[in-house]
C-alpha cells in the first residue's frame, strides 16, 4: 500500500493507548552510540569517566515527549520485571528535559557498580522518586552490556532451590575478586518474569521457592543462555478502523538478537533493525501475525497475534485532491536512532531572517533500500513548512538529500509566538507490509527586526513650515530586515506630514525618518508632544516625538536634531570638534607664547640702537 494514501485519523488512538513505549541504553556521553561496559581493574568497579570507561548516559526514547518529562529514572539491581531491587543511585533522576523527537539523555551514574562483577542493571522508570510501581527495562547487549559471568553451585529439594554464588570472571575468563558483598540472586522464567529472589553474598547459600515451573538462575540479572524475549506490544487482539497499525514489540536476550522477522499471514518478511518500531500495512480482515527473534546461539522465541481491521473509507470534502482538515500523518515511537534508516544530523535547525523563508537541508541514509519515502515535520510551525525530497527511494548503502523550508507572510512571522521545537519523521517501505521510521529534532529560529528611535527638537515660530529628522535603528536578530516602514503621526493632525522613509532597513544599520511641521499661524507658543508611530507591515514596532517649541512673535528660531552617545556618526562628529577645539586653542597659546618671548628681544634691540 501506497503511503501517499495516508488516512486522515491514522494512528492516534493506537498512540495514545501505548504511550508508554520506552526504548532504553546505556551510551557514551560525547557520542551517544551505544557501548558496553568493562570492569576497570584498577578502580574495582565500572566507574564512569575510568581508565576503562567513559563517562556515560542512559538514553530513554519513547512514543510522546510528554509521556516521559519529568517522570525519575534510576539504575538498579533487578531479577526481573518485579521483585526486589537495589538502586544504583544516590537518588533516581528526574527527567528535565526531552526532544521533539521523544528522546532524553540521562546521566548514568555507574561508579557505584561494584557488586560481583559483571552486573546487568535494569532501568526503572517511574512517576515519582519512591519508584512505586515503576515499569522496568532490562538491558541486553544490545542496548549496553557488563560483559563476564557468575558460577554457581545448584541443590533442589522439592520446589526449593538452594544457589550458591562460587566465582565470577571478566570478559577474558579471569577470575576477579569482589569488591563488596551483596548480590542479587534470583529465580526467573522463561518469559523474564520472577519467581523468587534473594539478597545474597558471596558464598553464601540461599533457598529460592520454583513453584515447579520451569526457571532460569540469575545472579545481578545473567545467568546461563536462554531463549530470547519476544512480545508483542501493538498490534493487540482487537479491531482496527485503520489499515496502517503501529508495529511495536519487545525484544531481548542475554545473548546479542541476530536478526529477526515475521509472518503476516503466511507470508514472510525480514525487518532490517530489531530495535525499532514499525508501520504495519494491512488490508481490511483478520490477520495472524507472528513475531520471531533469533538470538547468535540459534535460539528463536516468537509471539502471536490475532487482530482485525474493519475499516471505511471516509468521504473527503471538495474535489479527490483537496487536503483534509485535521490530518494526521503517520507517528510511531522513535527509538534510537537506526544504523540502517536514519537522519543526518540528527538535529536540524532552521534560521529565518524576517521577511525571507527559513532553509535547511538533510540527507536521509539507509544500509537496505527503502522505498516510497516521505517526510514530514510535527510541531506548532507544521502547517507553514514543506518537506521535498530529491528521490522517493533511497538505496541500499546509499543517501539521499532533502529539504526543509519554513515559509510565512511577513505579518505570520512577526506576530508568530509558537514553539520553536519540532521534529522531522520520514517513514519508507522496506517491503508491501513493513513501514520503517527516523525521527529528527527541528529547532527552528526566527530572527526579528526591532526598531528603535531617536525624539527629533525643533522649534520655530507659528507661520512657518519646518524640517525634523528622527533617526531610526534596526536593533533586530540575524540578518532581518524591515522593508515596509510607515509612520503614522497620532496627534495634532494636519501639522505633521510625512516627507521620507527609507524603502529597507537591514538588521544594524540607522536612517532617518523626515518630517514637514506646518505651523499654523496663530499657533500659541509653548511645548507640544508630536507621537508619531512607527509600523512594519502594519504591525506595531515603537514609538517616537517630535518636540516642538512654538516661539512667541520676533524669537530666534533654531532646528535641532537630537541624538544620543551611543549612536557611532554622532561620537565621530563630537571626537572631531572636539580634536578640533584643541587645535585652535594650542595654536593660540602658542601665538601667544611667542609674542610674549618676542617683546624683551626687540626692548632690549632697541636700547643698543640707541
Amino acid at each position: 500500500m501506497s503511503l501517499r494514501r495516508i488516512l486522515p485519523f491514522l494512528l492516534a488512538l493506537a498512540i495514545i493507548a501505548h504511550a508508554q513505549f520506552y526504548d532504553v541504553s546505556i551510551v557514551r556521553a560525547n557520542d551517544s552510540n551505544v557501548s558496553s561496559l568493562v570492569y576497570d581493574i584498577n578502580s574495582t568497579s565500572y566507574k564512569d569517566s575510568s581508565l576503562a570507561n567513559p563517562a556515560m548516559m542512559l538514553r530513554i526514547c519513547t512514543a510522546s515527549s510528554s509521556d516521559l518529562l519529568h517522570k525519575y529514572v534510576a539504575l538498579a539491581y533487578a531479577d526481573g520485571f518485579d521483585g526486589k531491587y537495589i538502586v544504583l543511585e544516590d537518588a533516581p533522576i528526574q527527567v528535565q528535559n526531552v526532544t521533539p523527537s521523544g528522546c532524553a539523555l540521562v546521566p548514568a551514574e555507574i561508579s557505584s557498580f561494584k557488586a560481583w562483577y559483571p552486573s546487568i542493571p535494569y532501568v526503572f522508570i517511574a512517576n515519582n522518586p519512591s519508584l512505586s510501581g515503576a515499569s522496568r527495562w532490562k538491558l541486553s547487549r544490545l542496548r549496553g552490556w557488563m560483559e563476564g559471568d557468575y558460577g554457581v553451585n545448584l541443590s533442589l529439594a522439592g520446589n526449593s532451590v538452594n544457589v550458591t554464588v562460587v566465582n565470577d570472571t571478566d570478559e577474558n575468563g579471569t577470575d576477579i575478586v569482589p569488591d563488596v558483598d551483596y548480590l542479587v540472586v534470583g529465580l526467573m522464567r522463561p518469559d523474564f518474569t520472577t519467581m523468587d529472589t534473594a539478597i545474597s553474598a558471596p558464598n553464601q547459600t540461599d533457598t529460592l521457592n520454583s513453584d515447579g515451573g520451569a526457571y532460569h538462575v540469575l545472579v545481578n540479572g545473567i545467568g546461563p543462555a536462554f531463549p530470547p524475549y519476544v512480545k508483542i506490544l501493538t498490534p493487540q487482539p482487537t479491531i482496527y478502523d485503520t489499515t496502517q497499525l503501529p508495529f511495536t514489540y519487545i525484544m531481548l536476550a542475554d545473548n546479542d538478537i541476530n536478526n529477526c522477522w515475521y509472518v503476516l499471514d503466511g507470508h514472510q518478511v525480514g525487518m532490517p533493525d530489531c530495535t525499532i518500531a514499525y508501520i504495519l500495512n494491512v488490508q481490511n480482515g483478520t490477520h495472524v501475525l507472528v513475531l520471531y527473534g533469533n538470538d547468535t546461539n540459534g535460539t528463536i522465541a516468537s509471539d502471536q497475534v490475532v487482530f482485525t481491521v474493519n475499516y471505511k473509507k471516509p468521504e473527503l470534502p471538495g474535489t479527490p485532491d483537496a487536503p483534509v482538515n485535521g490530518q494526521v500523518t503517520p507517528v510511531v515511537p522513535p527509538g534510537p536512532p537506526s544504523p540502517y534508516f536514519s537522519i543526518e544530523p540528527p538535529d536540524i535547525t532552521v534560521v529565518m531572517d524576517y521577511p525571507n523563508d527559513g532553509v535547511s537541508n538533510f540527507s536521509l541514509v539507509s544500509n537496505v533500500e527503502v522505498d516510497d519515502v516521505q517526510c514530514f515535520v510535527r510541531g506548532d510551525f507544521e502547517n507553514y513548512t514543506t518537506v521535498t525530497l530529491d528521490s522517493g527511494s533511497v538505496p541500499a548503502n546509499g543517501s539521499i538529500s532533502g529539504t526543509i523550508t519554513v515559509s510565512m507572510g511577513p505579518d505570520e512571522t512577526l506576530d508568530y509566538n509558537g514553539g520553536l521545537s519540532g521534529s522531522l519523521q520520514c517513514v519508507g517501505n522496506t517491503a508491501p507490509s513493513l513501514t520503517s521510521s527516523t525521527m529528527a529534532n527541528v529547532y527552528l529560529i526566527i530572527n526579528k527586526p526591532v526598531l528603535q528611535i531617536q525624539n527629533a527638537t525643533i522649534s520655530g515660530q507659528a507661520g512657518n513650515f519646518l524640517n525634523a529628522s528622527s533617526f531610526i535603528t534596526n536593533v533586530g536578530s540575524g540578518n532581518s530586515t524591515f522593508v515596509n516602514i510607515t509612520a503614522v503621526v497620532v496627534n495634532y493632525p494636519g501639522l505633521v506630514s510625512v516627507e521620507y522613509l527609507p524603502q529597507t532597513l537591514p538588521n544594524g544599520q540607522t536612517d532617518s525618518a523626515r518630517f514637514v511641521l506646518n505651523v499654523a499661524p496663530g499657533m500659541e507658543p509653548g511645548v507640544y508632544d508630536v507621537q508619531v508611530d512607527f509600523y512594519e507591515n502594519g504591525r506595531a514596532m515603537g514609538s517616537g516625538y517630535i518636540v516642538l517649541t512654538v516661539l512667541a512673535p520676533n524669537s530666534k528660531p533654531t532646528e535641532l536634531i537630537s541624538c544620543t552617545m551611543s549612536d557611532p556618526a554622532w561620537t565621530l562628529l563630537i571626537l572631531l570638534l572636539g580634536v578640533i577645539v584643541s587645535m585652535i586653542v594650542f595654536t593660540k597659546v602658542h601665538d601667544q607664547q611667542q609674542e610674549n618671548a618676542e617683546k624683551p628681544r626687540k626692548w632690549k634691540r632697541g636700547d643698543k640702537d640707541d
